[in-house]
C-alpha cells in the first residue's frame, strides 16, 4: 500500500523542530481509505503515536493542521497538538497524552469562549442535555431522511461552539448514538465541511447511526463500515444520494456492497 502523496500545504508556523502546515483535509480523506481518520490535525511521530492522529504520509517533524478549521480555532488545535506531541517525548502513553493535550485545548477554549461568545457563567454549562441545545450551535438546516418510521433533521451546525460547549475533539459530523447531547432525531454536519463533500460525510453518519440503532453494532465496527463507505462512494455521492438514504438501503445494500 502506498502511504505516501503529493499534498498542497501552507507554513503556518514553527515550534522547535517542527514545522507546522495547514493542508487541505479534504484532498487527504478522498486520497485513500487509510486517510480517512485524518480530522483536524495529524502528525508522525512513528509507532508512538495514535493511529487517529499518527499518519505515515506526513514528513517526521511537522505537524498538519486542517484548512477546514476557521482561523479562530487553529490556535487552539495547535496547542492541542503541541501538547500531544510535548506528551509523547516526555514518555507519556499515547492515550494519556491524547487526554492530557485535549484538557490542555478545553481550557484555552474555555477562557476564550468566555469573552468572545458572551457566554455567561461558562464553566457552569456542563455538556447541555438535547433539548437544551443554545441556537448559537446551529447554522441552518441542510435537509432530512424521511424513512419508514422516522425521520432524521441534517443540520449544518458551528463546530466551534459544539467544541467550546460540548466535546473539544469534535469534527465533521455526529449523531446521537455516539454524541448523546445531538438530539436523537438529529445529525450534525459541521458548516466548514465543503459542499461536496457533505453528502458524503452524512452518508458516513447515517450508516454508523443505522448500525449502532438497528443492528446494535458497537460504535469501532459501525465506523470502519460508515468510513469503507465513505471512502468508496466520495466523488460520486450527492446531496440528492444523501437525503434518499434509509435503513434498508443501509442495512440490504450498502453493508452488502463493501462486503462487510
Amino acid at each position: 500500500m502506498n502511504t505516501k502523496f503529493s499534498i498542497k500545504k501552507r507554513l503556518h508556523g514553527r515550534w522547535g523542530k517542527y514545522s507546522i502546515y495547514l493542508v487541505d483535509d479534504e484532498a487527504i480523506r478522498n486520497n485513500a481509505e487509510y486517510a480517512e481518520e485524518f480530522s483536524d490535525y495529524g502528525v508522525n511521530i512513528g509507532k508512538k503515536g495514535l493511529p487517529t492522529l499518527n499518519f505515515k504520509f506526513i514528513p517526521e517533524n511537522e505537524i498538519w493542521i486542517a484548512k477546514s478549521i476557521k482561523a479562530s480555532e487553529r490556535q487552539f488545535i495547535t496547542g492541542n497538538a503541541l501538547a500531544y506531541i510535548k506528551g509523547i517525548e516526555k514518555g507519556t502513553e499515547p492515550g494519556e497524552s491524547y487526554d492530557n493535550a485535549l484538557a490542555h485545548e478545553k481550557l484555552l477554549r474555555e477562557n476564550d469562549a468566555a469573552n468572545k461568545l458572551r457566554i455567561k457563567n461558562f464553566r457552569q454549562i456542563n455538556n447541555p442535555v438535547h433539548k437544551d441545545v443554545p441556537e448559537k450551535v446551529y447554522y441552518k438546516k441542510y435537509g432530512s431522511i424521511k424513512d419508514v418510521k422516522e425521520t432524521v433533521n441534517i443540520f449544518l451546525v458551528n463546530g466551534r461552539v459544539v467544541r467550546d460547549l460540548y466535546k473539544t475533539d469534535y469534527v465533521e459530523g455526529g449523531h446521537y448514538y455516539v454524541y448523546d447531547w445531538i438530539p436523537n432525531d438529529e445529525i450534525w454536519i459541521e458548516q466548514t465541511v465543503k459542499p461536496d463533500e457533505i453528502p458524503v460525510i452524512i452518508l458516513h453518519e447515517f450508516l454508523e447511526r443505522t448500525l449502532m440503532k438497528y443492528k446494535k453494532f458497537p460504535y469501532v465496527r459501525a465506523h470502519v463500515a460508515a468510513s469503507k463507505a465513505e471512502f468508496e462512494h466520495r466523488g460520486i455521492f450527492d446531496k440528492n444520494d444523501a437525503l434518499r438514504l434509509t435503513k434498508s438501503i443501509v442495512i440490504n445494500k450498502l453493508l452488502k456492497d463493501i462486503k462487510y
